[in-house]
């Protein structure tokens, strides 16, 4: 924060009553000043600027090769955020402006004495008397006394008043802003946060790596095109295990490298700022165009998932990853206790997802799901096989009809899952568990049995009926099932 900046505070205690300061020493010095100016002056090098606009500076001593010290232009702000602890004066987690930067490097943020050199007495008793004055509008309605460095964090925020300002968009101007950029079309958008979910050992390492791998070789992702560019996987779980997995996807689509699909096999614990920005730091010059954490709960050791402000943090962490690298992050994560209740944990990891893909097996297959899509149509489903190749297996799409499953034979097949205890359900109990009409009910079983959605797995004279393993991909698919496995033998 600005406020930590703040090397010695002055005796006084400024009031509460704040307000945005005009013609004082420090807006004139930043409206006259601009960051290249400053920091090439005090022999900072200009790393490189990324595509959101933000630029990375490295301190001075520091070779451009060992990565970057700072930024300026976060989130579209025009302050100098700062994470390194090698420059005298400049707190490794402080944020400036220009007056305020030059007030810690060279007054040890005494921003009187700041004032002084850059005005005369008289501005910087006028400063003085601004910051008590109880005339002031305020800019905030705080009752107790304040320190400085309170007062300096609402300089701060009234120094970015006016860039909050002109990001006000007025009538049709919102119609104006660019569309959606997609990573792959229709799935997982460019510049966003993701989340990929569900049961322990359906898949979900093979899935994202059938992404990734499709994005560093522009190849079309199942049908949908991708934006072609670096992925950096960071593999906190099994690592060991991508090396086959890696080869296996080669083998299969003939590919001789993967040279942008970059590992790292440890865990990043996204619930450390300080971690946090130094992988940012160190993944800048890779200017990936996607980072998976593999997995969300191996990347945040520590952290209760119930908890919707741990889970906050993880939000936090991956938003700035976004904006600082420009890039999509997708995390993936286990569901339940209860598979179909959804992801584990808090629903604040849900509420700000970009894009939810859930993850479920039905039968031989395993059934990706749309579940959330902030910005397009969700709901849509791709089923997979895991298939044998080099020495580990990859997930390929099966062929599927586009039909829709009728909406009573899905209850009356939802109707044999939900109660189902393992045994079959006799025709007593799941008839009075639907909502169906007695003749609808028997015609709909006869023709489940005869599409073999469901059979029976008692006796002749006490049937019990169990769903299929077509009928399980009917129900999770909501479709019916495909006519043939990719080997050409029928599912």
């Amino acid at each position: 924060m600005l406020a930590q900046a703040v090397a010695a505070e002055p005796d006084r205690a400024p009031t509460t009553t704040i307000d945005v300061v005009t013609d004082r020493p420090g807006d004139r010095f930043n409206q006259a000043t601009t960051w290249a100016q400053l920091l090439e002056a005090d022999g900072w090098t200009h790393h490189h600027t990324d595509r959101s606009g933000e630029q990375h500076w490295t301190r001075p001593g520091k070779d451009r090769r060992e990565g970057t010290s700072a930024t300026v232009g976060y989130q579209g702000l025009d302050v100098l955020h700062v994470f390194t602890s090698g420059v005298a004066g400049l707190d490794p987690e402080g944020t400036y402006n220009r007056f305020a930067y030059y007030t810690a490097t060279r007054h040890a943020g005494d921003y009187t004495a700041a004032s002084r050199e850059l005005g005369n007495a008289q501005d910087a008793d006028a400063l003085n008397a601004w910051l008590n004055s109880p005339q002031r509008a305020p800019l905030t309605d705080l009752d107790t006394p304040q320190t400085i460095t309170d007062v300096v964090e609402k300089i701060a925020a009234a120094s970015l008043v006016d860039t909050i300002t002109a990001k006000f968009l007025h009538g049709d101007a919102i119609e104006q802003l660019p569309p959606v950029e997609w990573l792959i079309d229709g799935v997982l958008e460019q510049r966003s946060v993701a989340n990929l979910y569900g049961p322990s050992g359906h898949g979900k390492s093979f899935i994202a790596l059938d992404m990734a791998a499709s994005i560093v070789t522009g190849r079309t992702w199942h049908g949908h095109p991708t934006d072609h560019g670096t992925v950096l996987y960071v593999a906190a779980e099994g690592a060991s295990g991508q090396g086959p997995r890696r080869r296996a996807w080669m083998h299969h689509y003939g590919a001789t490298r993967l040279d942008q699909l970059v590992w790292y096999p440890e865990a990043i614990n996204l619930t450390s700022p300080l971690e946090v920005e130094a992988f940012t730091e160190a993944a800048t010059p890779l200017d990936p165009s996607l980072v998976i954490f593999d997995t969300q709960a191996r990347c945040s050791v520590g952290a209760e998932e119930n908890s919707a402000k741990d889970m906050g943090l993880i939000v936090a962490a991956c938003d700035q990853i976004v904006a600082r690298l420009g890039c999509t992050v997708l995390l993936i994560h286990h569901s339940g206790k209860d598979s179909g209740a959804g992801m584990r944990g808090s629903t604040a990891v849900l509420g700000a997802m970009n894009t939810v893909l859930a993850l479920a097996r039905a039968g031989e297959h395993i059934v990706l799901t749309v579940e959330k899509q902030k910005n397009a149509d969700d709901g849509a489903k791709h089923s997979f096989q895991l298939v044998p190749s080099a020495d580990s297996v990859v997930a390929i799409e099966v062929a599927r009809h586009v039909d829709s499953l009728p909406d009573e034979m899905v209850e009356l097949l939802r109707t044999i899952e939900e109660i189902d205890r393992g045994d079959g359900v006799p025709t007593s109990e799941m008839r009075t568990a639907t909502t169906l009409a007695e003749r609808t009910f028997y015609r709909l079983l006869k023709k489940a049995l005869t599409d073999d959605y469901c059979h029976n797995v008692g006796s002749e004279k006490r049937k019990r009926y169990a769903l299929t393993n077509k009928g399980e991909t009917a129900l999770a698919w909501g479709v019916l099932p495909p006519t043939a496995n990719p080997d050409g033998s029928k599912p």
